[in-house]
């Protein structure tokens, strides 16, 4: 009965026109707290992926290669990675005596330990721990704890994927674990002027870095022992269209230099799970964002970037692409909902300086905190005349795709910017 109200609230929640892709979940919770655990018994592998950055694109990843091996897949690719989500996405595809091959899961850093405490045995792929959400989660030590309770929970039946290049993913080593990570060779990354922590979590003395490719990812020692491990997946050369990893070249189309990470973690999972080569390759050469994650669309002949970002980290790395493209137009959406993160305090501490070299024509900003983001950019000497601030997309959007446009959303703006953008681009 549980099931079958919450695919009818499903449905009707789709037929308003809403996503519909948590209603089902929070009403089989009210009938059953653990219905995960009967939804999850016809599966044979589980893979999760958390972190703060890199989940929806590394999870899409995997889902795509894993269909194109013709094997039987559900996955929460919608983004709707609470426990509440995860349910909804397992009934929304529920048929009684349904068997999958594989379930992929992205999964909010919140409620690893909720899923968890409710399945048997998986995989667990971690991409990175960065600030992010102050208000929810206060600091990174309180994220990784959270995750690391759940992880114990499931310590003898449970696989982790860890970015060895994060020492905050190597806090968790004592996992069994596959390791994955860059050559410091690599050397694609701006170096910015923060990072989240370069202190080692043994001793608390400062790590000592050879190599630094963003924030506190990297080559790092400390003399009591702590450091980064050697991988089992190098990516070890990366060009525009090619990323080299455990000696394997494998052609691509993301954007982003970023995504190389989310290509190393996806790959890392798919060759534990012998996908073969040319059919990795081949939906990596055609993969195409439609979720707002690097997604480029033709308006008017124009070429508009939408991405998502939500913490500095992310800032960071996307204001790195936009002074490689050099747009025309720059516009920053900004909102402090729940979703966001009522603490926007982060974007004082992106480096937003990298803007200051490049000849765009116009700043637009808009969202819930869109005189915060002017104040940043006026702070760092973003000439006033160029800087036109106005809370509604919808006001603003014309004038921003009228030329090349990077447009730069937090979550909840980044939903109805994509609707609006869509809707004028060029089919």
């Amino acid at each position: 009965m549980s099931i079958f109200l919450s695919k009818l609230a499903i449905k009707l929640s789709r037929l308003t026109g809403r996503k519909g892709t948590n209603i089902g979940g929070k009403i089989a919770l009210k009938f059953n707290k653990h219905i995960l655990k009967k939804l999850v018994t016809n599966i044979d592998n589980i893979i999760l992926v958390t972190g703060t950055n890199g989940k929806s694109t590394t999870t899409n990843i995997i889902a795509r290669c894993l269909i194109s091996a013709n094997k039987k897949v559900v996955s929460n690719i919608d983004g709707a990675n609470m426990y509440t989500g995860i349910v909804s996405t397992l009934i929304d595809h529920y048929k009684k005596n349904n068997h999958y091959d594989y379930a992929i899961f992205e999964v909010d850093e919140g409620s690893v330990s909720q899923v968890l405490n409710d399945i048997n045995k998986c995989s667990l792929v971690i991409t990175n721990f960065f600030r992010d959400q102050l208000d929810r989660y206060a600091e990174i030590d309180m994220i990784i704890d959270k995750v690391k309770e759940g992880i114990e929970l499931k310590k003898d039946n449970i696989l982790l994927y860890l970015n060895v290049d994060d020492p905050f993913c190597m806090r968790l080593r004592d996992y069994p674990f596959i390791g994955y990570g860059l050559s410091d060779k690599i050397d694609i990354f701006k170096e910015g002027t923060i990072s989240d922590s370069r202190y080692c979590a043994i001793c608390g003395r400062p790590l000592q870095y050879s190599k630094v490719f963003y924030g506190q990812l990297g080559y790092y020692t400390c003399e009591c022992g702590f450091n980064r491990p050697e991988p089992k997946y190098l990516l070890s050369n990366v060009s525009n269209d090619a990323v080299k990893i455990n000696n394997v070249i494998y052609k691509h189309h993301i954007m982003g230099s970023y995504n190389i990470y989310n290509i190393l973690a996806a790959i890392s999972v798919l060759k534990e799970h012998h996908i073969e080569d040319n059919v990795i390759e081949n939906v990596l050469v055609n993969f195409k964002t439609i979720d707002g994650r690097m997604q480029l669309l033709n308006i008017n002949n124009k070429k508009v970037v939408l991405n998502l970002v939500k913490n500095h980290a992310g800032m960071n790395l996307t204001l790195q692409e936009v002074t490689y493209l050099k747009p025309d137009n720059i516009c920053f959406l900004l909102n402090d909902y729940t979703a966001d993160g009522k603490d926007v305090s982060w974007i004082w501490d992106a480096d937003f300086e990298y803007l200051l070299n490049l000849k765009t024509k116009k700043y637009y900003i808009s969202g819930t905190r869109c005189y915060d983001m002017a104040l940043r950019l006026k702070n760092m000497g973003i000439d006033a005349s160029k800087i036109i601030v106005n809370p509604k997309f919808e006001t603003l959007v014309d004038l921003v795709v009228s030329d090349n446009a990077f447009v730069i959303a937090s979550y909840t703006a980044l939903w109805n910017a994509k609707k609006i953008l869509e809707a004028k681009e060029v089919k």
